[in-house]
């Protein structure tokens, strides 16, 4: 080795010797009790805390997880475990001991997770090879509950999952951490213990899901067994032991049960009112339990309502399959009345499920206020009793639609001669309109607190179409009476007419529709900030171009017609004004779309903006000695010959001036006034004055002189030899 290289070497060896002999020190100070490796266990060991291998919890999953094996090998982990934190200090034993109660809670919820068995004991579904009306009913019950049951169990489900996934998520974060833990050090300990804990409680969690996954898939084939049934009994129903007689008495107690509902209702009310005009004994809880009350009340009687209902349609569909109902003209006008009716309840239901959650999660007063708590307590007890008239009306709303079904299937299918093809048609499409009905208002969701159904949707749609069909006819009848009166002057005020009308007809629709959607615009405050934050950020443009162009429509500088050349040379007629750009079309049939801010901001030619005609001016010349008289007499005859020039009108005749003395040439100018068609058509106006003149000149003789240039070329004499050279 060089000398040069020997210095730095020793000193690098000292630096790596140094760092070695401190990373003993301070492991020698934070030094863990040892633990020897035993296997008391022929298939499952418990792992070290210091060295988990990944492993670890698939090993335990492959044992067969009984709660004894399980509470066994953790048994043991946990008393490797303490012995392992022992010889921590003090904060980090009170941290290490947390993490472990930690992990045995957890192993106790996976204890219960395992000894807990997937609920699949359920009691038969009746079968039977004729169902009366009232066990079609009963199996349509037994449907709604499984269906609820359903319901709830994959809401569980789905709190679980997602409970799951947060769980996987701190296990997948602990693991980086006890990695990322030097193996020396106490961190390593808790950070394993934290592992192990919420390992566990993954476990424990997977259990539960795979059990509620069986319990769920057990009651869909519940669900589609009862629903098979419920095919087939709607196919093989009979009349059974009633008769349409027993639901007449039902019919009319109902009436006397809904004047006593209602006269306890009513009677409440007045308490209620009572209450709270009397400001020195207003009371809270006495007003939340006649509130309550009130609610259940009001439930009660819409239940006696639906309950009379369906009776009265078990009572038609009893006196279809009796052969006694001679007309069917009025089942369609009680299937809509009691469409509305259900519909009506099922609004009214979330409101009373909305009240009684309230009075439920109220907090309630102090135990020192016995009446207080007295009416609290009535309160919930009427709330608790709300939410079960709830559920009866849903089912009984429920019943009624199947009769009607049924009764709809009675009249067209099994008697198809009752009540006549037209009777039959009816009830159909009455039937029909109700499922119509059912469709367009499924709510699909809300802007704010206004629900959007599929018929808020479909109205938008067509009130935005009409207020376009309707802005097109108006435009299209404009458009004629333009056409009819071309010849008058104003004709392009139709089209401004037109356009305005437009645009107000179409904000009318968006504003229209939008309040169909259950848009407030009362606020338009906030709606002009948004779209003046909406304009800053990108919308300055389209703005500026739409108001240019009402800007043209409303000040008459342009109109659709008028002949406008612009600073680039651009000839054409305006075609269109539209809310973003102008449409020009030029004599080559070309179309040239112009923003409308340019039009306002730039300048331009029009050369029809007062008047459609225009006077155009025809220079020429004729050669000196000509005689003046003679040259406008032809340009005059050359004018009146063109199509283009406008006759018979006063102040608007051609005329022919003298208007310079050119170098070659008299200069003249022939000044004509064109039709409003020349005027469309500058080039070719200017091409048939010149081709007459030219003819006019021929046949008279007059010249046109063009620049002559003579040249004369002289001989110069020879310039004289310098004295030098003459010499």
């Amino acid at each position: 080795m060089q000398v040069k290289y020997f210095k730095p070497f020793i000193i690098a060896l000292c630096i790596l010797l140094g760092s070695v002999i401190f990373t003993s020190a301070q492991a020698q100070t934070t030094r863990l009790p040892a633990i020897s490796d035993t296997d008391s266990e022929e298939n499952w060991n418990p792992p070290d805390l210091l060295n988990l291998p990944p492993d670890w919890l698939a090993k335990l999953e492959t044992l067969e997880l009984d709660p004894e094996t399980v509470q066994t090998n953790i048994d043991k982990f946990i008393v490797m475990a303490t012995e392992r934190i022992k010889g921590l200090d003090a904060q980090n034993m009170m941290e290490a001991e947390a993490s472990l109660v930690a992990l045995k809670n957890n192993v106790s919820s996976l204890l219960a997770a395992i000894q807990t068995s997937p609920d699949l004991a359920q009691d038969p579904i009746p079968s039977q090879d004729n169902y009366t009306l009232e066990d079609f009913l009963a199996l349509r019950a037994l449907w709604r509950q499984i269906n609820a049951n359903l319901a709830v169990k994959q809401n569980e489900l789905e709190q679980s999952r997602q409970q799951y996934q947060v769980l996987q998520d701190r296990v997948d974060s602990l693991v980086r951490k006890y990695m990322a833990a030097n193996p020396s050090t106490p961190a390593r300990v808790i950070a394993g213990l934290n592992r192990m804990a919420s390992s566990v409680a993954l476990l424990a969690n997977g259990k539960s899901n795979a059990r509620l996954e069986i319990e769920l898939d057990q009651l869909k084939n519940r669900k589609q067994e009862i629903e098979k049934k419920l095919d087939y009994a709607r196919n093989h129903l009979v009349l059974g032991k009633l008769s349409s007689e027993d639901f007449a008495f039902a019919i009319s107690s109902a009436n006397e049960a809904l004047a006593k509902v209602a006269a306890n209702r009513s009677a409440l009310q007045k308490q209620l009112l009572d209450s709270i005009s009397d400001d020195k004994s207003a009371d809270y809880f006495l007003e939340l339990k006649l509130k309550q009350q009130i609610a259940l009340a009001s439930a009660r009687e819409s239940l006696l309502t639906i309950d009379q209902a369906l009776d009265g349609e078990k009572q038609n569909w009893y006196l279809l399959r009796e052969g006694k109902l001679e007309s069917v003209s009025k089942i369609n006008k009680n299937k809509k009345r009691d469409g509305e009716l259900i519909s009506q309840l099922r609004k009214q239901s979330e409101l009373w499920v909305a009240a009684g959650q309230t009075a439920l999660t109220t907090p309630g007063p102090s135990p020192d206020q016995k009446k207080q708590v007295r009416y609290f307590s009535q309160a919930q007890e009427a709330a608790r009793e709300l939410l079960k008239v709830i559920q009866k009306i849903e089912g009984a709303s429920d019943d009624l639609e199947q009769v009607q079904d049924l009764i709809s299937s009675e009249v067209v299918g099994l008697q198809p001669g009752l009540g006549g093809l037209y009777t039959r048609l009816s009830l159909i499409a009455g039937s029909s309109w109700q499922q119509i009905q059912q469709i367009i208002q499924y709510k699909l969701f809300y802007i704010g607190d206004a629900p959007v159904t599929p018929g808020s949707l479909v109205e938008f749609v067509f009130i935005i179409l009409g207020g376009f069909i309707l802005s097109w006819f108006i435009r299209r009848m404009l458009l004629r009476l333009e056409r009819r009166g071309e010849q008058v002057t104003q004709s392009s005020s139709f089209y401004t007419l037109g356009r305005l009308l437009h645009y107000f007809i179409m904000t009318i629709s968006v504003l229209a529709a939008s309040t169909s959607l259950g848009l407030d615009f009362s606020s338009l405050a906030l709606i002009a900030g948004a779209l003046s934050v909406g304009i800053g950020f990108g919308l300055q443009s389209i703005v500026n171009n739409f108001l240019s162009g009402l800007i043209l429509l409303f000040e008459g500088s342009l109109r659709a017609g008028d002949f406008i050349e612009l600073d680039s040379g651009v000839t054409g007629v305006v075609r269109e004004i539209s809310t973003r750009y102008t449409r020009i079309n030029t004599n080559d049939n070309v179309d040239v779309v112009v923003p409308n801010s340019e039009l306002v901001s730039y300048k331009l030619t029009n050369w029809t903006l007062k008047e459609p005609i225009v006077r155009v001016r025809i220079p020429f010349g004729v050669a000196y000695g000509t005689d003046k008289e003679l040259v406008r007499k032809a340009a005059l005859e050359a004018a009146d010959e063109v199509p283009f020039t406008l006759k018979s009108m006063p102040g608007r005749n051609p005329d022919v001036l003298l208007v310079n003395f050119g170098d070659s040439s008299l200069d003249f100018q022939l000044r004509v006034w064109v039709t409003r068609q020349g005027v469309h058509r500058p080039i070719r106006v200017k091409a048939s004055y010149y081709w007459a003149l030219e003819t006019k000149f021929r046949e008279y003789g007059i010249k046109i002189p063009f620049p002559q240039r003579d040249v004369y070329l002289s001989k110069k004499p020879a310039d004289p030899l310098p004295e030098e050279e003459q010499g």
